[in-house]
This record gives structure tokens, sequence and C-alpha cells, in this order.
């Protein structure tokens, strides 16, 4: 990749990371209302929603592949409808600030997991980034905000989340290389989590249409 294509990415993952800031500390104030459980169930609905709007503007690319399609909506089956779970929860018991930190291990994961499965080089920057992550993990970890019981269980969640996070990215990579349209990726993945997430509370037997009126939905 030339030198115009890092700088876009790099602006691209800024911009992805200052979104997914904001975004926490919206879903912090909609948890005060609903479960996290509902939470995270209405907003990839809702994130759904306005991919279909914004695919409708843009139009769907030429020559969809299969392969792609099959790897985003095997993505759809994790991620994101386990991760912002497990992330919503995380962030209902610790606040949105040290969850969030804990989460930011996800590129840890999403850099091991490709370098074993899609056979990325591991350079000086991703080693460096890792231990500077690994560095303010423990440094959270040892400020006595919390009581241990309640951060260690966050810190499971936040993890996990995470973790399925990465394993998302890499199936996302695989359906990219077939299907290059991060747009139509993206549509399909949130479809599907948000078929998965109506089938489990559907399941459990919790109504999500009732709450759509509620303060909580609306963050």
């Amino acid at each position: 990749m030339n030198t115009t294509g890092n700088q876009g990415a790099i602006a691209l993952a800024i911009c992805a990371a200052f979104a997914w800031g904001i975004g926490a500390h919206l879903i912090r104030q909609g948890l005060h209302h609903l479960d996290a459980q509902r939470g995270s169930a209405i907003s990839i609905i809702s994130t759904t929603l306005c991919l279909c709007v914004v695919v409708s503007l843009t139009g769907l690319p030429s020559g969809l592949w299969c392969q792609g399609l099959i790897a985003f909506a095997v993505a759809g089956l994790v991620h994101p409808v386990l991760s912002r779970f497990l992330a919503f929860e995380a962030n209902r018991r610790v606040g949105a600030t040290i969850s969030n930190t804990f989460d930011s291990t996800s590129p840890l994961f999403a850099a091991v997991l490709a370098i074993i499965i899609l056979g990325e080089v591991l350079t000086t920057g991703i080693v460096i980034g890792t231990l500077m992550t690994i560095l303010g993990v423990t440094f959270i970890c040892w400020q006595p905000v919390k009581p241990k019981s309640i951060m260690r269980i966050a810190v499971y969640l936040a993890i996990g989340a995470a973790f399925v996070r990465a394993i998302g990215v890499i199936a996302g990579k695989f359906g990219l290389n077939s299907l290059p349209s991060p747009i139509v990726g993206a549509l399909v993945t949130f479809t599907v989590s948000a078929i998965v997430a109506l089938i489990i509370a559907r399941v459990q037997k919790k109504t999500i249409w009732r709450h759509l009126g509620s303060v909580g939905t609306w963050w």
C-alpha cells in the first residue's frame, strides 16, 4: 500500500476509535434505563437500519461474491451480537472509561490472529503498540476505583468483548478479500446479528419493542 493509502487507513482508524469512544458514553446513559441485552439488541438494530439507508443511497456494488457474503454472515453470528452485549455489560458495571480501556485490547487479539491466520508480518510498531496496551491495562488494574470482584468480572467481560470483536475483524477481512465493499459487509454482518439478537430475546421471552419509546432506547 502506498503512503497516501496508509495515511487514509490511519485516518479512518482514528475516526473509528473516536466514534467508538463517544458511543461508549452514550451507551452508559442508555444503560441507566435498559439492561445490557436489550440495549445491545436495540443498538444493533438501529445500526442495521442506518446501514440500509446508506446502501440504498449509494447502491450495491456490481458482481457480489457469495464467498464474501458468507464470511460476513458468519462474522455476524458472534460480532457484534455477542461482543456488544459483553461490552455493554462491562460498561454498566464499571463505566465507559475503564471498560473501554480493557476493550481496547481488541487490536492486540486482532494482530495475533492476523499473524497466525492471515500470515501478516509482525512489525516493530505492532510490538510497541502491544506492549503499550498491556502496560496501560495493567495500570488500570492497579487502581482501586472499584471493588475487586466487580473489576474482575468487568475485565473478563470487556476482554471477552475485545476477543470476539477481533474474531469478527478477521472474518471480515476474509469477506473483504472476496467482496471489497465495507458498507455491504457491515450491512450483512449487522443484519445477521440483529436477527440473532431478536431470536435470543424471543427464546428468553424478553420484550424489546415495548421499550422502544423509553429514554434508554434514544440514547
